[in-house]
């Protein structure tokens, strides 16, 4: 929730109580004899008017006068709307959950093919939400003045899966381990998601190029299968190593987005049409914050599938089983400002109001994104990790340990964009009594240049990381019902 957010329902609900003390019937001013003197108050409404409230704002609405037979009065003085909305911001492009390419992996141990990433879509729905709009203003004959404030609640897109493959770039760390003193074949490349087997789930690493130990165990009685924990780095053999699936037993996904925003705006009324429509244009500011949360939680992965990696021997050798953990969570505040112009064209017929709105933003968008999460967490205390932190990779080099740092990670990055925003009001109303309608209409808005926050994840262990797309296309459509009081 926005900090603002508070203070603008308490507005809000102030001016619920008070408008209909204060509202002026529709009446000042006979549209066909109008002057169209200016006011000789310049600051209004902060000042004393050219006219008088009548404080009937629930008389009873009249059609059988000049009211409502093409010669309407201006309504003049305080008004006031309130509408409640049914919204739907459009989802974000599709950006695969993990990274795009392949990555060669196995689910036996045996068979290797190339794994893709399980979900192509990221944010896979776009569900509506509720929200509030509120408008108040002043008309003082032709020009006035109208301040809205837009307060839509969370819009949530949530999903549950089993077996989920997700990839990762998958970065070479052979030098690191060459640096360590480790002995590799010629040609050998380690990759961070490398890892030792346990097939048969003994408790040892497998022996898979039959030759020397068995991975991070040497072979004390020469019968050809690894039994002792190895104490130094040149007693590991890493001809043993190979690719780990990254397939996670559970994950969930979580994405929450949200607006609100408020704007400040003169008003002039054109002379009426000859249809005796009104025409009404705006000009001032506004501003508007488009948030996002997606959040990611997942058990299990980096090689779950084989007893040994997703385990780490304490010290005496024994394997204890891990239940992996890992989340990573990304934010998106887009902080959208500008000078804003406007107009609205309405027509009544009886008690019936018809209009047609519409809105330019000129917007500069103030993006802050913040990613934190860890990868391959939640390793129990007694456990000695003889790999990467977080068992990433179970390879027994401590120094490459240090070298990556802990799989915990924090990063924040801020961008700045052009983002012009277009909005659409096409809404009807009912006068109810003579300051008082019940209305109904919808809304649409696109903006350009706003970031979504599962479009700007770097899929890149150990941390992943912030890029990508931060400007894409976005759709906000709501239907809204409501009242509004002497507008």
């Amino acid at each position: 929730m926005t900090i603002f957010r508070p203070i603008l329902r308490l507005v809000a609900l102030a001016a619920i109580v008070a408008v209909p003390m204060v509202a002026q019937a529709q009446y000042n001013y006979d549209r066909g004899g109008m002057s169209w003197t200016p006011s000789s108050n310049k600051f209004q409404p902060f000042g004393p008017t050219d006219f008088e409230h009548d404080y009937e704002p629930f008389a009873i609405a009249k059609v059988d006068d000049q009211d409502y037979d093409g010669k309407e009065a201006w309504t003049q003085g305080v008004f006031f709307s309130y509408a409640r909305a049914n919204w739907q911001i459009s989802r974000p492009e599709a950006h695969s959950l993990g990274d795009p390419g392949n990555y060669v992996a196995s689910t036996d141990g045996l068979t290797f093919v190339n794994q893709a990433s399980a979900h192509g879509q990221s944010v896979r729905n776009a569900p509506f939400a509720w929200g509030n709009k509120y408008e108040i203003g002043f008309w003082d004959g032709s020009t006035g003045w109208i301040g809205g404030v837009l307060d839509y609640d969370d819009q949530l897109q949530q999903s549950v899966d089993t077996q989920v493959a997700v990839n990762f770039i998958n970065p070479d760390v052979t030098d690191l381990y060459l640096a360590a003193g480790a002995v590799l074949a010629p040609g050998q490349r380690i990759f961070m998601l490398d890892g030792f087997y346990d097939l048969d789930g003994d408790g040892f690493d497998d022996n898979r190029n039959g030759a020397g130990g068995a991975g991070r165990f040497v072979d004390s009685d020469n019968d050809g299968i690894g039994d002792t924990p190895a104490t130094n780095i040149t007693e590991v053999d890493y001809g043993d190593l190979g690719p780990m699936p990254t397939k996670f037993d559970h994950l969930s996904t979580r994405n929450t987005a949200e607006t609100s925003g408020v704007e400040l705006m003169k008003m002039y009324r054109f002379r009426p049409l000859h249809n005796a429509s009104v025409l009404e244009m705006f000009i001032g500011a506004r501003y508007l914050e488009m948030n996002e949360d997606f959040q990611v939680n997942a058990q299990g992965g980096f090689g779950n599938a084989f007893s040994q990696l997703g385990s780490a021997p304490n010290s005496n050798g024994v394997i204890t089983q891990l239940q992996i953990e890992s989340f990573w969570n990304s934010r998106i505040d887009n902080n959208i400002v500008g000078p804003q112009v406007g107009g609205r064209w309405h027509s009544r017929r009886g008690k019936w109001l018809m209009s047609i709105e519409g809105r330019f933003l000129a917007g500069f968008n103030f993006q802050n994104v913040h990613q934190r999460g860890q990868l391959a967490g939640n390793l129990p205390a007694g456990v000695v990790n003889q790999g990467q932190p977080g068992q990433l990779n179970q390879a027994f080099v401590q120094n490459a340990s240090v070298a990556f740092g802990n799989s915990n990670f924090d990063h924040y990055e801020r961008y700045e964009e052009w983002a012009p925003i277009g909005e659409l009001r096409v809404e009807t109303s009912y006068q109810l009594t003579k300051a008082v309608a019940a209305k109904i209409g919808f809304m649409g808005m696109y903006a350009d240049g706003i970031g979504r926050a599962s479009s700007l994840v770097v899929y890149q262990l150990p941390t992943l990381g912030i890029g990508g797309n931060n400007r894409e296309d976005l759709f906000v459509t709501a239907l809204n019902f409501g009242l509004e009081v002497n507008r």
